[in-house]
């Protein structure tokens, strides 16, 4: 009996001696200073150590194959990172809390691609997907799906431009052709239903009040982007959020030569920033263009996108019918 309970005793002595032996740090300092540590699971953490912690530009090789390399706050992912999947899948951009939160691109390896802002490892709002037949959606998602409006560029050269639910055409609509001629109208579950039965004049467009007692107008960036803008007299530029931005980059629709000078933006609160401006090709609201804009952008994603000065004078004369609730250029 003495001698099975030694042999038990002597078995967990050395699994624990083996545990030890297989979590340490085995170059470096693993302390405070630059090391590389392996765990007892065999995942190694390569960079730098604070208080016996990861901290700061790491690398991580887990037990799977997957590899994070990136910045690292207390043992968490806090910062900009790219984390790459043993099956070749990999997501590049802002982590917080561990967890994908902010600007980012999901890349998988059978070819689609999704850009856009996350939170909590959702991307949501505006995006850019482009999926393995080739084909690209650039406009807004919601719970996980297409929701709201967009452009659908499909492989074949035609493109749609309007309303999407739950990933198919909802709503009003234009299907382009690459051949030559369009189908516009009402669209249904993704199928067409009938032509356009708006009647009313086409340069009155019909704002929206928000929740927040603003209105706002829907409107196209350089023809790639639809996007809801306060209608803002009192701010001298057109006024963006960094996202709405990135995502115009990433569309090949602002290039270097559309940067400008950067200046001071008054808001609508009359206050004075200064910020980075660009060029914007076209904006179109309703039946009404307007070319060669002058942009400001935010330094967060906090704020609202503001239709200001730059691009509302350039229309010349506009009439607002609050009555009506409606805008006549």
């Amino acid at each position: 009996m003495q001698s099975g309970l030694k042999f038990v005793f002597n078995v967990v002595l050395f699994l624990t001696w083996l545990t030890a032996v297989h979590a340490q740090c085995i170059s470096g300092d693993c302390e405070n200073g630059k090391g590389t540590y392996v765990y007892s699971d065999n995942t190694r953490i390569e960079g730098d150590w604070k208080d016996g912690e990861p901290n700061g530009k790491c690398t991580i090789i887990y037990k799977s194959g997957d590899i994070y390399q990136g910045e690292i706050e207390i043992g968490v992912k806090n910062g900009f990172g790219k984390y790459t999947f043993k099956s070749g899948d990999y997501y590049e951009g802002y982590y917080k809390n561990g967890e994908r939160n902010g600007y980012g691109k999901f890349v998988k390896a059978n070819g689609y691609s999704e850009e856009g802002v996350y939170t909590n490892n959702i991307i949501s709002g505006n995006v850019t997907i482009t999926y393995p037949d080739g084909d690209r959606y650039v406009g807004v998602i919601k719970d996980k799906n297409l929701n709201g409006d967009g452009i659908y560029y499909y492989s074949n050269g035609d493109k749609f431009e309007g309303s999407f639910k739950d990933g198919k055409k909802s709503g009003h609509g234009v299907l382009y052709f690459a051949k030559g001629g369009m189908l516009k109208g009402i669209w249904h579950d993704g199928d067409y239903i009938s032509g356009s039965n708006d009647i009313k004049d086409e340069n009155v467009i019909t704002p929206i009040l928000s929740n927040q007692g603003v209105y706002e107008v829907n409107v196209t960036l350089n023809d790639v982007l639809k996007l809801d803008m306060i209608f803002d007299t009192g701010a001298s530029e057109v006024y963006f959020t960094p996202d709405i931005v990135l995502t115009l980059i990433r569309a090949k629709t602002i290039t270097e030569e559309d940067i400008l000078e950067g200046g001071l933006f008054i808001d609508a609160n009359g206050n004075v920033n200064k910020s980075v401006r660009f060029n914007l090709k076209s904006v179109k609201i309703g039946n009404t263009t307007v070319e060669n804009v002058p942009c400001a952008v935010a330094k967060s994603m906090d704020g609202s996108n503001l239709l200001g000065l730059s691009a509302l004078k350039k229309i010349g004369r506009f009439e607002f019918d609050f009555k009506n609730s409606a805008i006549r250029f």
